[in-house]
């Protein structure tokens, strides 16, 4: 009987795996393919990862093809979703890109981990031959680098609201539908800062928006640091980040910030038309909104001010992250995958 390509790579004992990375340009020619075959040969390599959905992912499924061994590829929503159009000759070619990633790469590879449900409900509709062979492994977070302070220790009181967002300033995360639901809400006046942090070519129409109100500003911070992060999180109330799918198909495939503000002990109101439903469970840790719909975040905002002290707990919605996103509950779905356990 002959022996498949994963019957043969099962009978490694000691199963060893690349991570392709364009930095590993070499193994683009011809003599770098045949030298990296005989490499992994030679260390009984049996799978190569790639990190993405692009152009590395053409190069590693035709070296997988030649070596004949397993193939991983990671996809994260706008790596295969995202249309480029033709306006410029390099929007050509990152359409022609994608088909060939779709044509070439998704039948070749052995298994495709997708970073949320969304994504993977996404891909399904887009291409039948990831049928059977995908994986949803939502990236994971160091839960002890969140960890909300005391109130003294903070600086905060009970009667203060603050409300937070971070991510890059662009238009599918809705930062800009989020200002003009707070600056609409009925109980704006119970929040007292509502701080914005990130950078991005979105900036000056957030400003723009932002200076409409005649009512409580919005602090836009820029860019910060893991450990400003870090500590605007752990002092914050709400994080809001109200992402939508955008017609060009620009999308928010996960979203690891609402697992950090999570991990804060943080009410979160996220998008429900994102991989944002992998993280806020509705009335839990959070809720879920239409992110085109200045109405519908609106409401959102109201009841979580009007609920915050009698419904929603903070180290319940901590105990949640801890058990849900960090890496540690991660691992043995990420092991399994790697070392080939899993069905």
């Amino acid at each position: 009987m002959t022996s498949t390509k994963k019957d043969r790579v099962r009978q490694v004992d000691k199963k060893r795996i690349v991570n392709y990375s364009s930095t590993n340009a070499i193994y683009r020619t011809i003599s770098g393919m045949r030298a990296a075959i005989r490499i992994m040969k030679e260390k009984n390599i049996s799978k190569i990862s790639v990190g993405s959905l692009n152009i590395d992912s053409i190069w590693a499924s035709i070296l997988c093809i030649l070596a004949d061994i397993e193939l991983i590829i990671f996809v994260h929503g706008n790596d295969f979703n995202k249309e480029h159009g033709y306006k410029s000759i390099s929007d050509v070619l990152l359409s022609f890109s994608t088909l060939v990633q779709h044509l070439l790469v998704i039948p070749i590879a052995d298994t495709i981990v997708c970073n949320s449900s969304y994504v993977g409900g996404l891909l399904r509709e887009k291409n039948s031959y990831c049928e059977g062979k995908m994986e949803v492994v939502n990236p994971g977070i160091f839960v002890n680098d969140f960890e909300r302070n005391n109130l003294e220790e903070s600086g905060k009181s009970q009667n203060q609201i603050t409300m937070y967002s971070l991510g890059r300033l662009v238009k599918r995360k809705g930062f800009d539908k989020a200002i003009q639901a707070y600056q609409k809400s009925q109980l704006m006046s119970s929040i007292d800062k509502y701080i914005i942090s990130g950078e991005g070519p979105y900036m000056d129409t957030l400003n723009r928006i932002a200076g409409k109100s005649n009512t409580k500003e919005v602090y836009f911070t820029g860019f910060v640091e893991h450990e400003r992060k870090v500590e605007l999180l752990v002092r914050a109330d709400i994080f809001v980040m109200p992402s939508r799918k955008l017609p060009n198909g620009d999308i928010e495939g996960y979203g690891i910030v609402l697992a950090e503000a999570c991990a804060c002990g943080c009410i979160v109101i996220a998008g429900r038309d994102t991989g944002s439903v992998d993280v806020v469970v509705p009335n839990k840790n959070g809720l879920l909104v239409d992110g085109s719909s200045v109405g519908s975040i609106r409401r959102a905002m109201n009841r979580v001010i009007r609920e915050r002290q009698d419904f929603w707990e903070p180290s319940q919605i901590r105990e949640h992250a801890v058990r849900n996103f960090s890496w540690t509950s991660k691992k043995s779905a990420i092991c399994e995958m790697f070392m080939g356990n899993h069905s």
